[in-house]
């Protein structure tokens, strides 16, 4: 099949495919009976692009120094060759008889010929411009592994000279790539990958000159601080490393398929697996069994059992899963031989075999043990609203084997949940919910146990498969609640320990107090980074605003290299307070901490943005009044330093507050939503000011009846201002996570109606169903509704039928808006049942390539009107960053559905050549 990675290969390819689609058609309607027309011009026209095709090919092999292309690339020219060849026989043939099967056998392996011909020297010649980049990656990666070389200032200086011109050339061929390529995914991580080398390429330079010094000066005694400096550059290299590697596997993707959790593929690989262990005791007791020699039944299931062989080896990674893929060609070659072979003659190889494929069958089962843990870690990569559509596919069809895939998402989430909920500090609070969380676990084995039994009706396991939906949809909204009040309370300044590190270093002699308080700053600073990491890992995974993996994968590379960093600014602010004043010293740390905090301030923009605005000033909201409390108490204690140090997080956290809403303000083009929260934001910021004032004075004095009236006064005038902020901003549609999570009583309430719960008890999450309002757009011309009366009526899928299970995915989501006067929903709906006979005529059902290629146009007809229509919402869309999403999907569809239209002509041809051979 041919592959788009490219815009240069999809521009390619799309006009070849649009006149092979009219071949195709025309042969079809020629079979129906139809005299062929005069195909001359169609035939000249393609076998022009050929030919130019395959003169370039001939030249690009004449002056290449890739052995792999001058291997490949005539082999697929003269497939090109022997196509058009092909054309022209047809061609001369339809002249004498225009009905003739010799030419309509001919014009089909033409046309499937040029297609995958074309296809495969495009794909050869993109590889080779891949492998060029490749070779100049892989020399910079070079010139990171013969730093030991360097032993001189002289040396460092030349290193950089030669590195320069390389590193350019790296840069500037990737950044050339990756405006290339198709796939956005791919693009931003190249993007990102390649942007780590540049910024960690100072650091890496600054350590080798630290490592030079420190082994060139005579004063130097300490090894420790020439083993810090070496440890240090080394894992610059690493890093520099890792990167390059990473750019070099983006460069090696030729597609970048995320629909399919890896977790869902490892159970489904897993399953096939644990079948293999039931086939091979099948074999085992078809090889001791002497009755079963000439049965011919039992030699068909063997024979079966080896085409799942086949089937599961084509789908393990040979590099990922070598083990795994070596024990199996092993016990299928040994069936082989067995098949082969006459078995009542000769019973010692039965037994011989029997023994070996036992041995066999335990090693495979000792590694499935050894590599089942993984199974349960992969779900951490997902997040909960991905686990949580999972499960609602399981809930929607829990007939349907789906591997355990849905159920075990549950699981995973109670799970996880119960985790997070250990960092819940009020006791009464995490006993109730961890009581709840455990009633949903039981009303999941209930369903379980509802689904098998054929006696119940269908409504009776729907409605319980809503509550359980419910269920898990609160637990998530609860996590997430949890997780902003510990992000607002611990992370209000995220750089505050690294600023605190910077001033001892800044401060650096050589005296033991300032080591003392070094050392105690960089155990905070470690345990914070920590902390730091870990708490946002969990925010990505429980938020209702990250519903792909891209983002928490982001955010998992973020807390990685900041983990990893964080030791190393530890051992270079160790090795600069020893040598104070050195710029040298000073410099290598700054430019670490530098690292780090762009690294910070890029997790905070992307948790700013999966974190609810409004849910974050709750939660600062709420700290600042148990401090407001806490300083309450100090004054009764007369404890100055709790006065002091609970007024400077008050500061922060409102300081945290005024960056949200700036946040807000920048993402917003309403401008009354902005100037609403311009004013609250300004009464906000000159109230703060009046409190620190006030909390100083109170600290010096905190018997001073005085004043503590005027900072209650303030304290008071401050919370007022944050409340005035958040009513501001916030969000009064019903069904927002904003409403829904603001109110800890109505949450705290909610968890009453589910005591004592069981599936066939009735309860509503929602009081109300929410109201969708039209989109205010129109279409200008009607296209055919293809939507029966029937319209919720859609066809189960199967396992083994991806396309009508995502267009059955799609349709259950969409059914919850009408299409009266919704214009949007209208056209998904269309695209749906698309979808569904684009399945069927796949699949070889009502064969017809026309048909196949006819609703593939539809289809990408119907994608260009969604994005029309989507672009008029994005032109009406005031949130900024709404509307940047909106518009980057819309610049996708289009490319995907050019997409469909090429393959659909590929399938319509293999169609085709296998209704020539049938009628043959």
């Amino acid at each position: 099949m041919p592959v788009f990675h490219t815009k240069t290969i999809e521009s390619i390819l799309e006009p070849i495919a649009q006149q092979i689609s009219k071949l195709v058609i025309l042969n079809e309607e020629a079979d129906n009976g139809s005299p062929m027309p005069d195909l001359s011009l169609p035939l000249q026209v393609v076998q022009q692009a050929a030919e130019n095709l395959i003169k370039v090919g001939h030249q690009t092999c004449e002056t290449t120094e890739d052995s792999w292309m001058q291997n490949e690339l005539p082999d697929a020219l003269n497939r090109v060759k022997k196509a058009c060849e092909a054309l022209e026989m047809a061609l001369v043939d339809f002249k004498s008889d225009s009905k003739s099967p010799f030419g309509k056998r001919k014009l089909v392996e033409g046309e499937r010929g040029i297609l995958q011909g074309i296809s495969a020297i495009l794909f050869i010649l993109d590889q080779s411009q891949v492998r060029k980049i490749i070779n100049s990656c892989e020399q910079v990666i070079e010139y990171l592994s013969i730093t030991e070389l360097i032993e001189k200032t002289e040396d460092l200086v030349t290193y950089i000279k030669n590195l320069t011109p390389v590193l350019a050339k790296m840069t500037r061929e990737v950044d050339s790539r990756e405006k290339e390529l198709t796939n956005s995914t791919s693009r931003e991580i190249l993007c990102e990958h390649l942007e780590q080398v540049k910024n960690l390429i100072p650091s890496f330079i600054s350590s080798i000159k630290v490592v030079l010094i420190l082994n060139s000066s005579i004063e130097t005694n300490d090894k420790q601080l020439i083993y810090f400096a070496v440890e240090n550059k080394d894992f610059l290299i690493k890093q520099l490393t890792y990167e390059i590697n990473e750019i070099i596997n983006v460069l090696k993707l030729t597609s970048f398929d995320r629909n399919l959790s890896d977790h869902e593929s490892f159970i489904l690989l897993k399953n096939e697996i644990n079948n293999f262990e039931s086939n091979s005791k099948k074999i085992i007791e078809w090889l001791s069994n002497k009755n079963l020699a000439n049965d011919s039944r039992e030699v068909k299931d063997v024979q079966k059992i080896l085409e799942n062989f086949d089937t599961l080896m084509e789908k393990l990674d040979q590099n990922e899963n070598k083990k795994l893929y070596d024990l199996l060609k092993n016990c299928q070659s040994v069936i082989k031989n067995l098949l082969n072979s006459e078995k009542n003659e000769n019973n010692k190889m039965g037994e011989n075999s029997s023994e070996f494929l036992s041995n066999q069958l335990n090693e495979i089962m000792n590694y499935l043990d050894e590599i089942n843990s993984a199974s349960d870690k992969s779900w951490s990569c997902l997040t909960f609203i991905e686990r949580l559509e999972l499960t609602l596919k399981w809930l929607r069809n829990p007939t349907q084997d789906d591997f355990q895939i849905g159920e075990l998402a549950a699981r995973s989430i109670i799970h996880d949940s119960k985790k997070i909920l250990s960092k819940e500090t009020n006791i009464d609070d995490r006993l109730n919910f961890e009581k709840f969380i455990d009633r949903c676990d039981y009303m999941i084995d209930e369903f379980i146990n509802l689904s098998n039994d054929i006696k119940l009706d269908r409504i009776t396991v729907k409605s319980a498969a809503k509550k359980i939906q419910d269920s898990l949809s609160f637990i998530i909204k609860r996590i997430n609640r949890l997780m902003i009040q510990i992000f607002a309370d611990q992370f209000y300044d995220m750089s505050a320990p690294l600023h605190k590190l910077n001033e001892i270093v800044q401060k650096s002699s050589s005296d033991q107090i300032i080591e003392e308080k070094f050392n105690e700053a960089s155990i905070d600073f470690l345990d914070q980074s920590e902390k730091l990491c870990e708490i946002t890992s969990n925010l990505s995974l429980s938020t209702n605003y990250v519903k792909t993996r891209n983002t928490t994968d982001r955010i998992n590379r973020l807390t990685l290299r900041i983990k990893e960093l964080s030791p190393q600014i530890v051992n270079s602010g160790y090795t600069a307070i020893k040598f104070p004043g050195d710029s040298n010293f000073d410099e290598n740390f700054q430019l670490l901490s530098k690292k780090w905090e762009t690294n910070i301030s890029t997790l905070q923009k992307v948790i700013d943005d999966i974190i609810d605005s409004e849910s974050f000033i709750i939660a600062c909201e709420k700290s600042i009044i148990k401090k407001t409390y806490e300083t309450q108490d100090a004054v009764l204690e007369k404890n100055s330093s709790v006065i002091v140090n609970n007024a400077l997080s008050i500061a922060q956290k409102v300081n945290r507050i005024l960056k949200i809403t700036s946040h807000e303000i920048e993402n917003s083009e309403d401008k009354i939503f902005v100037d609403r929260i311009l004013i609250s934001n300004d009464k906000l910021r000159k109230s703060l000011p009046y409190f620190i004032h006030s909390a100083k004075s109170l600290a010096l004095d905190p018997n001073n009846k005085e004043n503590y009236l005027i900072w209650a006064s303030s304290n008071e005038q401050l919370i007022d201002a944050i409340a005035a902020v958040r009513e501001s901003i916030s969000n009064n549609d019903n069904d927002s996570n904003r409403s829904f999570i603001s109110n800890d009583d109505y949450l705290n309430s909610y968890l009453t109606q589910f005591d004592d719960l069981r599936i066939n008890e009735e309860f509503s999450f929602n009081s109300h169903q929410p109201k969708y309002k039209p989109l205010p757009v129109s279409r200008p011309t009607p296209l055919p509704d293809l939507i029966e009366e029937n319209e919720n009526e859609f066809p189960e899928p199967q396992n083994n039928q991806p396309i009508l299970m995502a267009a059955h995915d799609l349709h259950y989501s969409i059914n919850q808006w009408y299409t009266t006067d919704n214009d949007i929903i209208a056209v998904a709906k269309r695209i749906t049942f698309l979808m569904a006979k684009l399945s069927e005529l796949v699949r070889g059902q009502n064969r017809s390539n026309k048909k196949l290629i006819d609703t593939s146009k539809q289809l990408y007809d119907e994608s260009l009107e969604i994005c029309r229509l989507a672009r008029l919402i994005a032109e009406d869309c005031t949130d900024k960053r709404m509307k940047l999403n909106l518009l980057q999907i819309c610049e996708r569809i289009p490319t995907i559905g050019t997409q469909l239209k090429i393959l659909s002509t590929v399938k319509a041809t293999m169609l085709g050549f296998q209704g020539n051979l049938i009628s043959n």
